[in-house]
């Protein structure tokens, strides 16, 4: 779970890229598993029932500090 879309999305990126360079990451990350691995921020997580979740709460500085 991320703060916001924008993390959530790069988040979601970053996990492609490692799937693409790591095949043992399929088994975790395939889009046809019946429970799934899910990014998602609080405002798309309401009715969401999973039995572990992992927080993003960590901020970097950006460009601009």
């Amino acid at each position: 779970m991320t703060f916001n879309i924008s993390q959530a999305e790069t988040v979601e990126n970053h996990l492609e890229q490692l799937r693409r360079m790591n095949s043992e990451l399929e088994r975790y990350l395939a889009l046809d598993r019946p429970e799934r691995f899910l990014v998602k921020n609080p405002e798309s997580v309401e009715g969401d029932e999973r039995d572990v979740l992992i927080f993003r709460v960590g901020f970097g500085k950006d460009q601009f500090g």
